[in-house]
């Protein structure tokens, strides 16, 4: 349970993290002068969804502490972060391909763009991989009601 403790620190730090960054990104994108305003918005709308994603992963965490690892309401909110996680990576990575086409001043080397690439791919996986983690839980919920049914 100490684990989970630290888990949900460290999402709330690297939401903290995440939300500074994109911030900045968005004052440097906006002081750009040839940036379209929609990039402001891809921003705030990324925002949003980091918001989103780790109330939701937090939720899923802080009632694992409450109600045990197998129970359906982790099991709905961690598969609720997943899609969401799934959704931001791959936002982020339409974003980054997006300011490549029409910016390429910005990417100035294939390198920063194969960082976004990895980065964002690893933010899908990572999706995918909390994803199942949710589908586990819901079948090990479904054991558990079935057993405390029994009994």
């Amino acid at each position: 349970m100490r684990n989970i403790k630290i888990l949900i620190l460290l999402i709330t730090a690297l939401t903290i993290s995440l939300i500074s960054l994109s911030t900045h990104e968005m004052y440097v994108a906006h002081n750009f002068k040839s940036e379209p305003i929609i990039i402001s918005l891809i921003y705030i709308s990324i925002i949003i969804l980091v918001l989103i994603t780790s109330g939701s992963v937090t939720y899923a965490l802080y009632t694992f502490l409450k109600k045990g690892y197998f129970n359906m309401i982790s099991a709905r909110f961690l598969k609720l972060g997943g899609v969401l996680y799934l959704i931001f990576g791959l936002f982020v990575l339409g974003q980054s391909i997006y300011i490549y086409i029409n910016t390429p001043t910005l990417f100035q080397t294939e390198l920063i763009l194969q960082y976004y690439l990895i980065k964002n791919g690893f933010s899908i996986v990572v999706g995918f991989a909390m994803i199942t983690i949710s589908d586990i839980l819901k079948k090990g919920a479904l054991l558990r009601q079935e057993n405390d049914l029994t009994i």
